[in-house]
């Protein structure tokens, strides 16, 4: 019987398969609670902004009176800072339509802020706390463990062995060319060992190309550097300009109008969506512009602008993006699902369900296979037996 033959009817016979099996048995035991952790967080946060938005909804439009005329967006900025004394940096989103409020977010005291802004009269409508303590907590537990910078990297290292599991869990499910079609179904009319079997199996085949993605995607938040690097040997990679500024710590700032018209002038067309003004005296304004698809976002232009001057520093377009520009674009919402609308997010969450399921029904296969034999014969015999033994 050769290789091939082996391979492809008997896979069981190979040796290598022996050892992927431990490899993927104790890689599973290992990180299991990790993928629980991972898994169920992942599934809630999918669907962060619809929770964010159901918290805030009730303060996104605004009656439009007739005839009337906005205040400038440097009346909206005083009113906000006025109202919440903070100083920091802070995103303003722009109205598109005659009805929509200004939203003003930032981040202070571990959390994010949003103040909500009539466009008209500059009157604070709204000021939420836009996620609640439990999504918080998740948010940090799927970034960190609560670990920090220690944390992202052990975030980086699950990744990569939860991506090992997939692997090796691929050439463990190939149980040859006579039934690999039975590993694609649950038999829910069997007993519940055989359920959970089918379950494992299905489940790790049907989920793999997923939940290899999500693996992936999920590490490049702990060396986004390093895949940068790695696309850019195959595709080309705009060059990181230095979006720094000289500091002018006596000169005042530009106003919002001015930055706005210069914006304009840079890039004219499209409206203003979003500003973000930063924090520190070197950081760049960004002013984003719709772009076209959906959600328009992810094709947005941004104009980098100094914050003294208002001087246009760089537009970055997305029609002149390069193909790995693109490529690393996309990582982000591939591990987020936040790129086609709902149905996907719920997939998505399905999906990040699958890693607590699998470390589950294998756990239980590797009890009720290994451990709990062996447990029965090392336990101990009942007295009553022990004593008719030694008589």
């Amino acid at each position: 019987m050769n290789l091939m033959h082996r391979l492809l009817d008997k896979p069981r016979t190979l040796t290598a398969r022996r050892w992927l099996f431990q490899i993927h048995l104790w890689v599973g035991i290992f990180v299991g609670l990790y993928a629980i952790a991972i898994g169920v967080s992942g599934s809630v946060l999918v669907f962060r902004e619809e929770i964010v938005d159901a918290r805030t909804s009730a303060h996104h439009h605004v009656p439009a009176p007739p005839d009337a005329t906005r205040a400038s967006p440097d009346q909206w900025l005083a009113a906000v800072r006025q109202a919440t004394g903070h100083k920091g940096p802070l995103s303003m989103r722009l109205p598109v339509s005659s009805t929509d409020a200004v939203e003003v977010t930032y981040y202070a005291r571990n959390s994010g802020h949003a103040v909500f802004v009539n466009p008209y009269t500059s009157q604070i409508m709204a000021h939420v706390v836009t996620a609640s303590p439990v999504l918080r907590w998740l948010d940090t537990l799927h970034s960190n463990f609560f670990l920090g910078r220690t944390g992202r990297l052990l975030n980086g290292i699950g990744a990569l062995l939860l991506l090992a599991l997939a692997i090796t869990g691929i050439f463990i499910w190939w149980p040859g060319r006579r039934l690999w079609r039975r590993r694609l179904t649950i038999d829910f009319k069997g007993r519940w060992k055989r359920i959970n079997w089918d379950l494992h199996h299905a489940i790790g085949f049907w989920g793999l190309a997923g939940f290899t993605i999500l693996c992936i995607t999920g590490a490049w938040f702990t060396w986004p550097q390093f895949y940068r690097q790695t696309v850019a040997r195959y595709f080309p990679v705009t060059a990181q300009a230095l979006s720094k500024v000289e500091s002018q710590p006596d000169a005042p700032r530009a106003s919002l109008a001015q930055l706005i018209r210069a914006a304009d002038d840079a890039f004219p067309g499209k409206p203003v969506w979003n500003i973000f003004l930063p924090g520190p005296p070197t950081d760049m304004v960004r002013i984003n512009k719709l772009g076209e698809g959906n959600p328009p976002h992810r094709t947005a232009t941004t104009i980098l602008l100094n914050p003294y001057s208002a001087k246009v520093i760089r537009v970055e377009s997305y029609a002149n993006k390069t193909t790995g520009d693109k490529i690393l674009g996309w990582i982000g919402p591939l591990h987020t699902g936040n790129f086609a609308g709902l149905g996907v997010k719920i997939f998505y969450s399905i999906l990040g369900l699958t890693m607590p399921t699998l470390f589950i029904t294998g756990f239980i296969m590797w009890w009720q296979r290994v451990v709990r034999p062996r447990w029965r014969t090392t336990k101990p015999a009942p007295e009553k037996e022990t004593v008719t033994a030694v008589a």
